[in-house]
């Protein structure tokens, strides 16, 4: 009677943790290749999944206009009106014209992109932009002025030369609204590039994707595998 029981239990644990079996061996096969096939930079876009990782930005999104230009940051990216085109952005103090040029101060850089809205060229303390940035704007004579912690500088942009004053008048740029299609497309590209194929595969291997309670899952299928080690080797050695 034990011994159709035992064969029993065996039978149906392996059937269960086969499943399991199956969804490590191919997750981890894809692991091993991560990057031949180049899942850290494949994005998932499915929705449920996107909700279920909770992809949305910490703040709404923040937009500056320059023209017929938005300049936005949605979470940690910049986006020239609804192309992608800086990362690892947590501050945006500002958008202004300089000629054909748009000037964004983001951070302790400025960047500057043409009017197809490639960055064409960046200035950063080594360049002399002062820490401390807080806002952006351009003087009665177009220059570009920065309003940092410890007071207005204005630059030339034909030496990269800056000069400091105690306070400088300009046309500070404002913050505006976009209108709501804009939001919606900044938001879908911001959502479909915020979940790596890489990290899914990941949280199903140590069983992640579930929580804590996931990886304690795992911790009870692998007791399982133990159990049907042991008692396939005692079954074996009985016959």
């Amino acid at each position: 009677m034990t011994w159709k029981i035992l064969q029993r239990w065996h039978r149906r644990i392996g059937i269960t943790a086969a499943i399991v079996v199956v969804l490590l061996c191919v997750s981890g096969i894809l692991l091993n290749h991560t990057t031949e096939l180049k899942l850290s930079e494949r994005y998932v876009g499915v929705g449920w999944m996107l909700d279920w990782y909770d992809i949305h930005p910490a703040q709404p999104p923040l937009s500056y206009r320059v023209g017929q230009t938005h300049i936005t940051r949605v979470g940690d990216r910049l986006y020239y009106n609804d192309e992608e085109a800086a990362t690892a952005v947590t501050q945006l103090h500002g958008a202004v014209a300089y000629g054909d040029w748009v000037v964004v101060g983001v951070d302790a850089r400025l960047l500057v992109f043409d009017g197809g809205g490639q960055l064409v060229e960046q200035l950063d303390g080594m360049d002399g932009v002062p820490s401390g940035m807080r806002e952006l704007g351009v003087d009665d004579h177009g220059q570009i002025i920065i309003r940092a912690a410890h007071g207005d500088y204005r630059l030339d942009f034909s030496s990269i030369h800056w000069e400091e004053e105690d306070e400088i008048a300009a046309a500070w740029s404002e913050p505006v609204g976009i209108n709501p299609a804009l939001e919606q497309r900044l938001l879908e590209r911001y959502r479909g590039r915020g979940l790596p194929v890489e990290r899914v595969l990941l949280d199903l291997h140590s069983g992640r994707i579930l929580g804590n309670q996931g990886v304690w899952l795992m911790d009870l299928f692998a007791v399982l595998f133990l159990v049907l080690a042991v008692t396939g080797i005692w079954m074996w050695l009985k016959r």
